[in-house]
């Protein structure tokens, strides 16, 4: 299970996502739906441990991804996530 707890995001001083408090269920479809500019991307990253700069509780399985070491962060990213890039980041 994924839940976050007060979350929020800034870029210099622009808060990108605020105060944000939800769960998703281990298992079904979740649709994250919104304007260009609402924070969308930006969340998905920050779910499949490409952003570790926020603040506020993400929880993964249990483990605090939010407060917890590097290398803890990866395992949970190489085991459990798995992420397609909007752009092709891999093809020149």
């Amino acid at each position: 299970m994924i839940e976050f707890k007060h979350l929020s995001k800034y870029f210099g001083s622009n808060e990108i996502l605020h105060d944000i408090t939800l769960s998703f269920p281990d298992k079904g479809l979740i649709v994250i739906n919104g304007e260009n500019g609402s924070g969308k991307t930006t969340l998905l990253n920050i779910i499949a441990c490409l952003d570790s700069q926020f603040h506020g509780d993400y929880l993964f399985n249990g483990i605090d991804i939010a407060h917890c070491k590097e290398s803890q962060r990866q395992a949970v990213k190489y085991q459990y996530l798995s992420y397609v890039f909007q752009k092709n980041n891999f093809l020149s």
